[in-house]
């Protein structure tokens, strides 16, 4: 099961940076998350990059996929690139 958490009482919540674009790779032995912003100009510039596990992986796929169902059944369903091809 996935472990969620939030800052505990008196623990500093880390800076949150808006992402518009990502990519996703892996190996053997990890994932890599890279993140990048849009500048004005429209040039991205990378924002950092996550190393992980493939169990830490797949435990953030299974969340993220739990909270996007959350989300759509709150909010409705989130259009995407292809829906606007």
């Amino acid at each position: 099961m996935p472990k969620e958490r939030s800052p505990e009482h008196g623990e500093q919540e880390p800076e949150a940076t808006r992402v518009d674009r990502f990519a996703i790779g892996h190996d053997a032995f990890q994932f890599t998350l890279d993140f990048w912003q849009s500048s004005d100009d429209g040039d991205p510039s990378a924002i950092t990059r996550l190393k992980t596990s493939a169990p830490i992986a797949k435990d953030l796929s299974r969340t993220l996929t739990r909270s996007l169902e959350e989300y759509e059944q709150r909010f409705g369903e989130i259009p995407t690139d292809d829906d606007q091809a």
